[in-house]
């Protein structure tokens, strides 16, 4: 039962303390209705005053008060829908998809972290996250037109930093051919093992022994990136005979093995661009 109830001048309306876990309930009255809305209950007296504050300082329609982010989208969708693009409807349904944890959160009470842990945390690129949020900004222009909040907090949310590196195929159907017809020549297995698995330099003259699997033919990425570790990538059989002679034949942990170590001391000195153009100009000035 509802009890201490702090009652203010008429129109102000109160704060009643309950016994539930946020004791503190703000109401006012509905100027249309004549009916006791609520404004929700709060942890403290202070919090419940501040919202009864935001209320009476600039009143807004107590209907749209407790509507969802997915309730507030539909309005949106409604009023979108015949007066933009078919392709700007679309990439908003598409965007809207991508907000599912915000669905069900009374939309008033989003906070800008919220949204930039929902950014944050989807699995796109970089320009998907910047579509979204630019959905997400027009749909806090379209609730301050209607006079549901008065910031627009997806203006605060900052796009993350892409990884510098990007994956790219640099060795052309050429270029391994002509590693192939040197296949005797210092280094060539090296490259041709990382080509055909894709492994980084770093990561291949690293690569132990312990991470290569002959019986089944796997090789288990060996970085500690986010993209490397624990991943499991195929010996084809191009390369099956070079693995399986170099792990045989290398009397260290390591697969790949010189003894004077040359090839690993000039290529960990160098910047991943720089290996790259090292490994070409070293293509480059094989025989044809």
């Amino acid at each position: 039962m509802a009890k201490n109830r702090t009652k203010k001048g008429n129109g102000r309306g109160s704060i009643t303390k309950t016994k539930k876990n946020k004791p503190y309930w703000a109401r006012v009255t509905d100027s249309v209705t004549k009916k006791r809305v609520s404004l929700g209950l709060y942890k403290t007296k202070k919090e419940a005053q501040q919202k009864l504050d935001e209320y009476l300082f600039n009143p807004y329609n107590l209907e749209t008060h407790t509507m969802t982010f997915e309730e507030i989208f539909n309005l949106f969708k409604e009023a979108q829908e015949k007066n933009v693009a078919k392709a700007t409807f679309k990439s908003y349904i598409n965007s809207y998809k991508r907000c599912k944890p915000l669905y069900n959160l009374i939309f008033r009470d989003i906070k800008t972290p919220q949204l930039q842990s929902l950014i944050n945390d989807l699995n796109c690129s970089k320009g998907t996250k910047s579509i979204t949020k630019g959905f997400l900004s027009v749909l806090y222009k379209y609730a301050i037109e209607m006079e549901i909040l008065t910031i627009n907090r997806a203006e605060h949310i900052k796009l993350p930093k892409e990884s510098k590196h990007k994956e790219i195929n640099i060795f052309t159907g050429y270029d391994i051919k002509k590693l192939w017809d040197n296949i005797k020549i210092d280094w060539v297995e090296y490259i041709l093992i990382m080509i055909y698995t894709g492994m980084r330099i770093g990561e291949a003259v690293n690569l132990k022994k312990e991470n290569v699997d002959l019986i089944n033919g796997i090789i288990f990425g060996g970085n500690k990136t986010e993209k490397g570790m624990n991943r499991k990538i195929p010996i084809r059989d191009d390369i099956y005979p070079i693995i399986q002679n170099l792990y045989k034949n290398s009397p260290t942990d390591y697969l790949f093995y010189n003894k004077n170590w040359v090839f690993k001391k000039k290529i960990m000195k160098i910047s991943q661009f720089e290996k790259i153009t090292f490994v070409k100009n070293f293509i480059k000035h094989l025989k044809h």
